[in-house]
């Protein structure tokens, strides 16, 4: 069978190869439509089911609501476990089901256990699932900054605005409110009032609940037009509360204000949240189960991008936590890659290049670099390297079409792409091999002569003779790959994908070896082919291995010996939890050890010639046995850690503490975070959102602790060793001066010791404080700067694309001025806090419409704000939209020079100043 597809991908190579690039152009599609993620998500196959129940106490909830409702939904198909926690006003149920059930079959069969559920439970209470999300669907977060709202107003804001406009993007399960104050038409009753006029609290609540309604009638006829006939009165502020009339007395009306007192308050809250030590206003964006996280949160912001000309004044929507950060970090260790351009020579034109950063591309071009130099015959090196980018192509499209057709979940994240990384070294092996008995066969047929004419015969004879062996080398390879599909939990989620993308890649190139590469050798493998031996390279290894082996070859006793020292001295920093888990302890870390050091030793001994060796080998093998049982052993983690440049802390603070307690210690332990230069901003929440996935109590405290880019650190940090050796300086200056008199060597190490820490931890204080007060004022003075940078980059821009004309005499640097002092109080601050594509836009656009009042824009501004592309960008443009990338803008242009310029003004004052104030400063500080 092998040898029949070979035969036939040689004889009709043309419609292989076609074949291939098609599938190659499908591959490139899946991989743009491959979700993205940074790590594959280990949580549970879990539905929650949350149930309010206003004013119950966590006792009558858990009587009345958990645990009747916990035993109808216990017995469902798939079930492994069912949690229940009751608390203060709500009861929350969490089902988890076994890894092979369905996300959405669970949801289903959970479902019907629900429309059941309520028969069983009070009046009123009706249970319900959380949103389709799983533990790890919290993707993005934002507050709400700026603006002089109030935190009720603010509330109101994301409650009833942004909040819903977020939650219709597309792949969002739920948005949940977090923060402000909830505001509410709140009736203070006066008993005495109501006694006196014989009114119960009953009589007041359904007078106000009947007059905020609106009843509808028929229609009437009139002058041969109808009309609808209905009645309104709904409430609309506390005077038509205070004017509800409750009941009467004597024809008298007894009104709502007669009995009570109409007020609008702060509703009943449980949570808290706060960004840099103040109250804030904010959202936590779930995404939906299955969804691609990099998509959906790219839909966010361009979501946010169109909210923003619609909030009052002043008021913007700042990302608090971006899970972004961490994909691009850990996808682009991988696969990253970077624009730059190449300008052509006395014109203005620029080629965009793409550069290779990933590990991956790394590899893909050693590899080929490698059997360049090997095989001097760049045609030869092109069969055999063309298969590492197929072959990688092939295993998207299965993971694209395993996903398609809901088989299977595989995510591109960082496991899965380091599957595919891990086998490029083994992904040419076969095409080497073939290619190599390809080029021995026509050596042999042409000699030095040139390799011309139909070739296809010997070829065939050549692949078919190691075609079966290579592809089945290949099976026996994924044969290995079965214990790591054997593993579950948490290790299975975690280690699968890499096992799958790299099995994927194996078959690809299976396939390839025994179809593409025969296909390709006829057309490439063509004129004077060189043996091994002239290559100086191949000759050099050969000169160093064959003395090696030949000296190697009778001193077997040796070899064996070796090999079992080095196996001895691995196992020896070995650490047995890389096999039992990380609950293995030492003590089966020892029976594994002897067992097997006993096995090395005996299998040496035994096939050891000679019984004084044997005896030698015995005892050395002990020796080195008993000195690497004392080795330190390797350190065990269960998966790396991961960067994103956020640190979530979540303390737990006193039970019982109130509302306005928790707001004021979030808001004091927020600052101090804060008050770190390294720190860019903190969030913190207290209690839980509005979301039924957040079951946190008022105690519990969730803070995010954003860092600036390690770049952007001043560097004042001081070593201990550093500290002592000039704490000893001051001290030999004292006892000279005769101010200190230690008695001994030890009493003067303890007083170097104690003042020596003591005074770093003040010098730590004394620098922190330094350095952000610095930074603060550097940001200050960011706004205008950056400002001004803007304008000035839009008018070059502009001046470029031919729309703009100064008239004679024009002063530009007093046109940039203007407009800077104009824009400044309304974009400096966001320009140097965070730089977004909506204030950008804006920017631009009311340069755009200033500099069309002074008439020196040759066209409309909106005309003016378009990028003039030449036709290679305008190829390149269509080519990067049509892959999914986005297209160029004027406003995105002018956001990347000011996010660059902002990147580099950090830079500099950090690197260029900041680092040498503190250098300055710190021994002075230090020792004083």
């Amino acid at each position: 069978m092998i040898e029949k597809i070979i035969e036939y991908s040689i004889r009709n190579r043309f419609i292989v190869m076609i074949v291939a690039a098609a599938l190659a152009v499908w591959s490139i599609y899946a991989v743009l439509n491959t979700p993205v993620d940074a790590v594959p998500d280990l949580s549970e196959n879990q539905v929650i089911v949350f149930t309010d129940w206003m004013g119950r106490s966590p006792q009558e909830i858990e009587d009345q609501v958990t645990y009747p409702l916990s035993l109808k939904l216990q017995g469902l198909a798939g079930v492994k476990a069912v949690r229940s926690s009751s608390e203060f006003n709500f009861s929350m149920i969490t089902l988890i089901f076994e890894d092979n059930i369905g996300f959405y079959f669970a949801r289903e069969r959970v479902l019907e256990r629900l429309i059941e559920a309520g028969s069983v439970l009070p009046a009123g209470v009706s249970p319900h699932m959380a949103a389709d999300a799983t533990a790890l669907g919290q993707i993005f977060w934002y507050t709400l900054d700026g603006g002089d709202l109030d935190p009720g107003r603010r509330w109101a804001l994301q409650k009833f605005y942004v909040g819903p406009q977020i939650n219709s993007v597309a792949g969002v399960a739920e948005v949940g409110s977090v923060g402000g104050m909830p505001f509410e038409y709140q009736i203070d009753v006066d008993p005495n009032a109501l006694r006196a006029y014989g009114i119960t609290l009953a009589d007041l609540y359904d007078a106000v609940a009947r007059s905020n309604s609106a009843v509808g009638g028929q229609t009437i006829q009139k002058n041969n037009a109808e009309y609808l006939v209905r009645g309104v009165g709904w409430i609309r502020g506390t005077k038509d509360i205070e004017d509800t009339v409750v009941t009467e007395r004597a024809g008298t009306p007894v009104f709502v204000k007669n009995v009570a007192v109409v007020q609008i308050g702060p509703q009943y809250r449980r949570s808290v949240f706060e960004k840099d030590g103040d109250e804030a206003v904010g959202g936590a964006v779930l995404m939906r189960f299955g969804e691609n996280p990099l998509a959906v949160t790219e839909r966010i912001k361009k979501k946010i991008q169109e909210l923003q000309a619609g909030l009052p004044k002043g008021v913007h929507i700042v990302p608090a936590y971006d899970r972004t950060r961490l994909i691009h970090g850990a996808i682009d260790t991988l696969v990253g890659v970077s624009w730059f351009s190449v300008g052509v020579p006395f014109t203005s034109y620029h080629i965009p290049l793409l550069w290779p950063e990933g590990v991956m591309w790394h590899e893909m071009i050693i590899a080929a670099v490698a059997i360049m130099l090997i095989l001097m015959h760049f045609r030869s090196a092109f069969v055999i390297c063309i298969t590492l980018p197929l072959a990688v192509l092939f295993a998207f499209l299965m993971m694209w079409l395993l996903r398609v057709l809901h088989i299977l979940d595989v995510q591109a994240n960082i496991m899965s792409l380091a599957g595919v990384t891990i086998s490029i070294g083994i992904l040419v092996d076969q095409a080497i091999v073939m290619v190599e008995n390809a080029t021995h066969q026509l050596k042999e047929k042409f000699g030095d002569k040139k390799v011309t004419g139909d070739t296809r015969d010997i070829v065939i004879r050549a692949c078919t003779t190691v075609g079966r062996p290579i592809f089945f080398s290949v099976m026996i390879i994924l044969i290995s790959f079965i214990p790591i599909f054997a593993m579950t939990g948490r290790e299975g989620k975690l280690f699968h994908p890499m096992a799958l993308t790299k099995s994927l890649a194996m078959i690809g190139v299976a396939l390839i070896s025994v179809t593409v590469v025969p296909a390709m050798i006829p057309t490439f493998i063509r004129g004077k082919l060189r043996r091994e031996e002239d290559n100086w390279i191949v000759r050099s290894f050969i000169h160093v291995y064959k003395p090696l082996l030949t000296w190697a070859m009778p001193k077997r006793n040796f070899v064996m010996w070796a090999f079992a020292v080095l196996l001895i001295l691995a196992f020896g920093m070995f650490p047995v939890q890389a096999i039992l888990g990380l609950g293995g302890s030492h003590y089966y870390w020892q029976i594994c050890f002897l067992v097997s050091l006993f096995l090395f030793v005996a299998i040496t001994v035994y096939f050891t010639k000679g019984f004084h060796l044997q005896l030698l080998s015995f005892f050395t093998l002990v020796l080195i046995g008993l000195w690497a049982y004392h080795f330190p052993k390797i350190g065990v983690d269960f998966m790396p850690p991961l960067n994103e440049g956020t640190v979530m802390d979540m303390p737990v603070s006193v039970p019982r503490a109130s509302v306005t307690q928790a707001a004021d210690d979030l808001k004091a332990r927020d600052s101090l975070l804060r008050s770190f230069p390294e720190v860019e901003s903190v969030i913190g929440k207290a209690g839980r959102a509005d979301t039924p996935t957040d079951p946190a109590p008022l105690e519990m405290v969730e803070t995010f602790v954003n860092f600036r880019p390690k770049e952007l650190w001043p560097k004042r940090a001081m070593k201990f060793d550093d500290a002592a050796r000039q704490t000893r300086a001051v001290l030999a200056k004292l006892e000279e001066k005769g101010y200190v008199k230690t008695a001994n060597a030890d009493d003067r190490d303890a007083l170097v010791n104690d003042a020596g820490m003591s005074t770093l931890n003040r010098f730590d204080e004394t620098m922190r404080t330094l350095a952000e007060e610095r930074y603060q004022a550097f940001e200050k003075d960011l706004g205008p700067t950056l400002t001004r940078f803007a304008v000035a980059e839009t008018i070059r821009r502009l001046r470029e694309n031919g729309d703009l004309q100064w008239p004679a005499g024009a002063d530009e640097k007093a046109e940039v001025d203007s407009l800077t002092n104009t824009l400044t109080p309304a974009y400096g601050k966001w320009l140097a806090k965070n730089p977004v594509l909506e204030d950008v836009t804006k920017l631009t656009n009311a340069v755009a419409q200033a500099l069309s009042d002074r008439h020196v824009l040759k066209s409309e501004p909106a005309l003016a704000l378009v990028i003039k592309e030449n036709p290679v960008e305008t190829v390149v443009t269509a080519v990067a939209e049509s892959a999914g990338l986005g297209k160029k803008t004027f406003a995105g242009e002018v956001l990347r020079t000011v996010q660059e310029k902002r990147d580099a003004l950090w830079t500099g004052f950090v690197q260029g100043k900041l680092d040498w104030e503190l250098f300055d400063r710190g021994v002075e500080a230090f020792t004083w």
